[in-house]
């Protein structure tokens, strides 16, 4: 049953959006499945560990030097305490990067090319790996997720494609919008995701080849919908197969 709940819904889970994800089915599974409570608590962010890693700074940074005589020795104390201050505000500054980096970052970003892009660059081989579609359940699963953009989306569209492993569909969200992404693995293993958004303008872009977060990717928009694909650092192949997604979804 653990492979049957991605990340996504995992998290989901964890915040509470009972909307978006099978919140009973894990809530039940995680009783007796310790691979799946495993999984949340890997997921889960523990906020009283900044408030612990904060506290920590206490012990580094240096105490306050005698003030009340304006002495050469004192003007040594103050710099070596704004020294000392600023290592440790530096110290913050590098822990809060490292603990709270991605929602910063998710933050400034400003169009839904740039979240997947920042969301994909989690994947690994072992996050598609183990995912084994047949294809009624694959076609199933491509028919509710084209539903919820309005697309028709057929499997063999995605598994022609000789350079990719179509591996499953899942819809995400951009501002209320829902999101289709599909993910493949390459023959070297590397995590591709081909990502739609249904955007309702008439104006249709050309295939534009970009790297993203340190991954190839191509986008364009055609009748209505902007796309995206992305993942590894081979070029050529992002770019056929764009080239063939574009002619064929």
């Amino acid at each position: 049953m653990t492979n049957n709940f991605t990340d996504e819904q995992i998290t989901a889970y964890l915040d509470g959006e009972r909307e978006h994800t099978p919140y009973n089915e894990i809530d039940i599974a995680r009783k007796t499945d310790n691979n799946l409570e495993t999984r949340i608590k890997q997921l889960s962010f523990d906020p009283q560990m900044i408030v612990q890693s904060m506290d920590s700074l206490l012990t580094i940074a240096p105490k306050t030097p005698e003030l009340s005589k304006p002495t050469a020795a004192n003007d040594n104390g103050n710099s070596w305490l704004k020294g000392g201050l600023m290592s440790a505000c530096a110290f913050a500054i590098m822990l809060f990067g490292g603990i709270l980096g991605y929602s910063v970052s998710d933050r400034q970003t400003d169009s839904w090319r740039e979240y997947v892009a920042a969301y994909h660059y989690l994947y690994i081989t072992n996050t598609l790996s183990a995912v084994q579609n047949e294809a009624r359940a694959a076609t199933a699963e491509l028919e509710r997720v084209g539903g919820a953009i309005g697309k028709q989306l057929e499997l063999a569209s995605l598994v022609d494609f000789e350079g990719l492993d179509y591996k499953r569909s899942q819809i995400l969200g951009y501002e209320g919008k829902p999101l289709a992404q599909m993910t493949f693995l390459s023959k070297m293993g590397t995590p591709i995701a081909l990502c739609i958004i249904r955007t309702g303008s008439d104006s249709d872009e050309a295939i534009d080849y970009i790297n993203m977060e340190g991954m190839a990717a191509a986008t364009w928009s055609k009748n209505g919908y902007e796309y995206l694909i992305i993942g590894g650092n081979d070029q050529m192949l992002i770019d056929n197969a764009a080239k063939h997604f574009a002619a064929k979804i």
